[in-house]
């Protein structure tokens, strides 16, 4: 199944999707991301997670963490950071999308998602945002990055504890972009750079054997799951 065939029947009945739908009634794409969240919460390699979990959390630290995420859409993965325990402590955690449509209906997600929650969210002036969760206070920028200009950004600099692309590196190109990502890095940094399979798996040029392949391909992954 095509993971675009999933976004319209995810919508119904989900408070969040729901309110994103009022609030982005013109603009499909900001909703769909919302729609696929479930979808990317599967189709997440957890080993992988886990690993990063037990690495971020072993850091020798006082300082509050410092978290960039590049084309973050409307901040699902942020949400996700939070409900599956990764971020804990004080943080700073940078926001970005070459969309400012994304970034306006972030806002408005992660408001909808924080009063879900019970978490205070507070805004104290378009694009910079308080989460307090408990004793810990993050502080959240949302920003307008093209992840290919990501140098251009003077605030930026090499001292990011953890940067983040979810599904997105894919659409770039490799060899300009990772040495400008990994140079934003602090010592002991960390990168959670994700490419999320939608359930397909197509060689081009096609060949005889092709099914056999994928058949193998796909059930070594059922068997990671298990």
């Amino acid at each position: 199944m095509k993971l675009q065939g999933l976004a319209p029947m995810m919508m119904s009945n989900h408070p969040i999707k729901n309110s994103l739908h009022d609030i982005e009634s013109s603009v499909f794409y900001p909703r769909y991301l919302a729609a696929k969240k479930s979808v990317d919460d599967r189709s997440l390699n957890r080993h992988v997670w886990r690993k990063l979990l037990q690495l971020f959390q072993d850091r020798k630290t006082d300082s509050p963490s410092q978290i960039l995420e590049l084309g973050a859409g409307i901040g699902t993965m942020f949400t996700r950071m939070i409900d599956w325990g990764l971020l804990k402590g004080s943080a700073s955690y940078t926001i970005t999308d070459n969309d400012p449509r994304h970034l306006e209906t972030a806002q408005d997600y992660l408001s909808l998602w924080a009063k879900k929650n019970n978490h205070s969210l507070t805004w104290s002036e378009k694009f910079h945002g308080q989460l307090l969760l408990e004793d810990d206070e993050i502080h959240l920028l949302l920003d307008i990055v093209d992840i290919e200009r990501i140098t251009s950004k003077t605030y930026l600099s090499s001292s990011y504890d953890l940067i983040i692309a979810h599904a997105l590196l894919d659409l770039v190109d490799f060899s300009t972009v990772l040495p400008a990502l990994f140079s934003l890095l602090s010592k002991d940094g960390l990168a959670y750079l994700t490419c999320n399979f939608n359930g397909e798996t197509h060689f081009l040029p096609g060949c005889d054997v092709d099914q056999e392949i994928i058949k193998s391909y796909h059930d070594s992954m059922e068997k990671r799951l298990k």
